[in-house]
């Protein structure tokens, strides 16, 4: 694998100026974190002429779940330029699908079930979705809530596409983790902390005892990752965030589903949870994908901290109408499973009526 030139933009992690805002949170492996990194940084700059280069992965000690901030200052940045590409250049579309569809043809055996077999077959595999990524986030960014204004073609093909392989983003990352625990079962433990070229690494030889070491206090202590680089997780205290309004009785966010049902709140933060939902609960959850369809199906309403109106839990949520609010950024800090809530997606309000006997004895 290419190693990124690093010097360049070291001096650029810890700037304070930044100011980092929560956008997504996620199950995933440190792999998937540099496949994405990747695609902001420099796939994107060969679509669009820059990248985006203020990403950070954060990943708390113990805890399954990886958080990802971005600049709000540059993210509003590439909002209006991709917004603006796709309205005033009449080329800029046509060419994104197809090189999305070129760089797809070789990942979607992968998604129709093939395995990666060999150290050699998951470099192929790699470099393939480093360069399909930037493009599938654009295919993801055209139909965003702003360029919906416009409509047209573009926004109908980019949610089609969207649709046909929405489910390969969350699929790679555990095609990766069944290679890799599989071809090397002794390292097993730290398929989700290592990085692509660690993997590569093994072509030559396997992990000293130094590296070993190096995983065993990545895994324990957590580590943030930005600009190709991985630090300590203490590094985050240099770096600034927007605070999260989590001291409420009361949340707003986009009406995806019309609707108002009162209900216990079940979060599903893990795609493990699932099946703990029980028909008629509100399913509250950082975001959806395909595989939260069976706790979908059986939610009275749903509630989500991220997306936008053509976002999986804003189209299930259509389909199967189910009132839904999306887009409230905190639900699942603020809302507990068992509390007792208003949902009114008619007005986008969520009130919380109760609090669960193990909610208020944790305030």
């Amino acid at each position: 694998m290419k190693q990124k030139n690093k010097s360049s933009t070291k001096n650029l992690v810890l700037d304070k100026k930044l100011l980092f805002d929560r956008q997504f949170e996620r199950e995933l492996s440190l792999f998937s974190c540099v496949v994405w990194e990747e695609g902001d940084r420099f796939g994107l700059k060969k679509w669009l002429g820059q990248g985006l280069a203020q990403v950070l992965f954060v990943k708390k000690a113990a805890s399954p779940l990886i958080t990802i901030y971005y600049d709000r200052t540059e993210l509003d940045y590439f909002d209006k330029l991709i917004r603006d590409k796709t309205l005033k250049d009449h080329k800029f579309f046509p060419k994104v699908k197809k090189y999305f569809l070129k760089y797809w043809q070789p990942l979607k055996p992968y998604a129709q079930g093939r395995k990666i077999s060999s150290i050699k077959e998951f470099g192929k595999f790699y470099q393939n979705l480093t360069a399909w990524w930037p493009l599938m986030s654009l295919i993801y960014w055209i139909p965003a809530p702003d360029s919906l204004t416009f409509g047209g073609p573009q926004v109908t093909e980019a949610k089609h596409l969207r649709k046909q392989t929405e489910k390969f983003s969350d699929d790679s990352e555990l095609l990766f983790l069944d290679f890799f625990k599989k071809q090397y079962p002794k390292y097993a433990q730290y398929a989700e902390i290592i990085t692509p070229a660690e993997v590569f690494s093994l072509f030559n030889k396997p992990f000293s005892k130094l590296q070993l070491k190096t995983f065993d206090q990545r895994k324990k202590q957590g580590f943030i990752y930005q600009q190709s680089q991985l630090q300590p997780l203490n590094k985050i205290k240099a770096l600034s965030f927007n605070p999260l309004p989590l001291a409420t009785n009361q949340l707003t966010g986009q009406i995806a589903f019309k609707g108002k049902v009162t209900g216990k709140v079940r979060v599903v933060n893990l795609t493990s949870e699932i099946n703990t939902l029980k028909p008629g609960e509100i399913l509250v959850a950082h975001m959806t994908n395909p595989r939260y369809l069976p706790a979908i199906k059986k939610a009275a309403a749903i509630i989500t901290d991220e997306g936008g109106i053509t976002c999986h839990a804003a189209i299930s949520a259509r389909e199967l109408k189910k009132p839904t609010i999306i887009g409230t950024k905190v639900a699942t800090e603020v809302l507990k499973t068992g509390d007792q809530i208003e949902l009114n997606a008619n007005t986008g309000v969520i009130k919380i009526l109760k609090r669960h006997a193990k909610t208020k004895s944790s305030h």
